[in-house]
């Protein structure tokens, strides 16, 4: 009985988390544009995501490079490489947040994607 309510709640998971994966590809897309209000809203979002969400770096870049090279050098490589993401996109977030009212300044972005930092 336990499988059914696992594999639903899983199934809920990955549907949850889509629409908001989505939504944060949008919000970095609307930061790059041209148009001083969409930037504008784009770079509020960004910042606020990249700031709230830099730790998740660490624990990606950790699962990411223990599993490409060997445990212990890859899981000492991905802590390092990992906090220096995190630290990079809290200060990227940091930035949007404190400039996003600057014309023609679209930030300093980082990558979406959690899996690399800068892209």
């Amino acid at each position: 009985m336990k499988q059914p309510v696992g594999s639903a709640l899983g199934l809920l998971l990955v549907l949850a988390w889509e629409p908001a994966s989505v939504e944060a590809m949008r919000i970095h897309d609307m930061a790059e544009s041209d148009s001083y209000r969409e930037k504008t809203v784009g770079m509020v979002g960004r910042g606020l995501l990249n700031m709230t969400t830099g730790y998740v770096d660490v624990f990606t870049r950790l699962v990411d490079e223990s599993m490409a090279g060997p445990l212990v050098l890859g899981t000492l490589r991905g802590l390092a490489v990992g906090t220096g993401c995190a630290v990079l996109r809290t200060l990227s977030g940091a930035v949007d947040w404190a400039t996003f009212w600057v014309p023609g300044f679209n930030g300093a972005p980082v990558s979406p994607s959690y899996h690399e930092c800068l892209g």
